[in-house]
């Protein structure tokens, strides 16, 4: 994705297509859950709702946000090690 800019589907980053209309969009969340249902995709999204908006300012929200995804991360790091196939801990 490194060349891509990249937007949000469904919690997920996403290279952008120059077009966002919502077929756009349910076509790229269809891709997603195709591939990863192949196993050639880590589908990675917030445990609960995302609930700050874009220009947040209220900190309190934001740490709330940080720490969820930090535990998120932590929870998921076998499969993150798997999909990478990195064996040591």
């Amino acid at each position: 994705f490194a060349s891509y800019n990249l937007r949000m589907c469904a919690g997920l980053m996403l290279p952008a297509l120059y077009s966002v209309s919502n077929l756009d969009y349910n076509r790229q969340c269809e891709e997603i859950e195709a591939l990863h249902a192949a196993g050639r995709l880590l589908r990675f999204a917030p445990s609960k709702p995302v609930e700050v908006s874009r220009l947040e300012r209220n900190m309190e929200k934001l740490g709330e946000l940080y720490w969820i995804g930090y535990q998120d991360c932590l929870n998921a790091l076998d499969e993150i090690r798997e999909y990478l196939g990195c064996t040591e801990k």
